[in-house]
């Protein structure tokens, strides 16, 4: 299946979006159905896949997925803390029509914000941060969050808010700032990248080099007035790091090979697309 960036309208046009909140062992493909027979909501979302050392999607959640005849999207929610097996539990649901993933971080059972799930995330900032860091490296679509202001108090709600917008927040202010002055509005390009790769799980994320495995994949975002494409790349040519000198230049109209006869070519598809 391939990832969705942005949901599809919603039923009613111009009206407020609406959800189906999910509620463990209610919330199934039977009370799909029935909330589609007398008016399905705009988006579903599961119950929550339980994530650890020996889990696996549960079979009757995935049934709300893949046996889902209402129309409407469905997104997959996850609960639990150990990063690698959350990464691989989303890996595992990429593989069915899902619009996105949701990450629980807002169920206050005692059963389960004692085991440091769900609300119980909520005591622990620097978890979460490292936890939606590496889910959103995963999920190549749309990610959501479910979550409470607090545990037992809103001392980390601005800290846990911060942590979600972080990395756009960031973006957002360079692209304002070119767009706020002329000298820069209209003729300015910005290349986000990673100066290497760290392999395809969070446990490899501490080093790097050719003895991780897959350490040699980066990631890159473009956004251009010279730009047609937007969104996700699909069906590409493989592209390399030693070819950002060369699109840069490129960009300002020089050729960088008169510099560096050994680097790559400037990205093709950004300029004929």
């Amino acid at each position: 299946t391939t990832p969705v960036r942005t949901l599809p309208a919603g039923i009613q046009s111009g009206q407020p979006l609406t959800a189906l909140a999910p509620m463990q062992d209610v919330t199934d493909l039977p009370f799909m159905r029935v909330m589609a027979h007398y008016g399905a909501p705009d988006y579903f979302f599961t119950e929550f896949f339980r994530v650890h050392a020996q889990s696996r999607p549960e079979k009757h959640i995935v049934r709300s997925i893949v046996e889902n005849k209402t129309g409407r999207p469905v997104f997959a929610q996850l609960i639990g803390e150990e990063i690698s097996h959350m990464v691989r539990t989303v890996k595992e649901l990429l593989k069915y029509p899902i619009a996105g993933i949701d990450l629980n971080m807002g169920c206050p059972a005692p059963k389960i914000y004692k085991k440091n799930v769900g609300g119980g995330l909520l005591r622990d900032p620097a978890k979460i941060d490292e936890l939606i860091g590496a889910l959103r490296d995963a999920v190549p679509g749309l990610f959501t969050v479910k979550m409470r202001i607090g545990f037992d108090s809103t001392e980390n709600y601005e800290r846990v808010l911060d942590t979600l917008h972080m990395t756009d927040k960031w973006i957002a202010e360079l692209w304002n700032f070119v767009q706020s002055d002329p000298r820069y509005k209209g003729r300015t390009s910005i290349v986000i990248t990673v100066d290497h790769g760290r392999g395809n799980s969070p446990k490899d994320w501490s080093d790097h080099g050719e003895d991780v495995p897959e350490a040699q994949y980066i990631w890159m975002a473009f956004i251009s007035p010279q730009i047609a494409l937007r969104g996700e790349w699909k069906d590409t040519e493989t592209i390399y790091q030693n070819q950002i000198a060369a699109t840069l230049c490129k960009f300002i109209g020089l050729d960088y090979s008169e510099q560096n006869r050994e680097a790559g070519k400037p990205i093709a598809w950004l300029f004929t697309k």
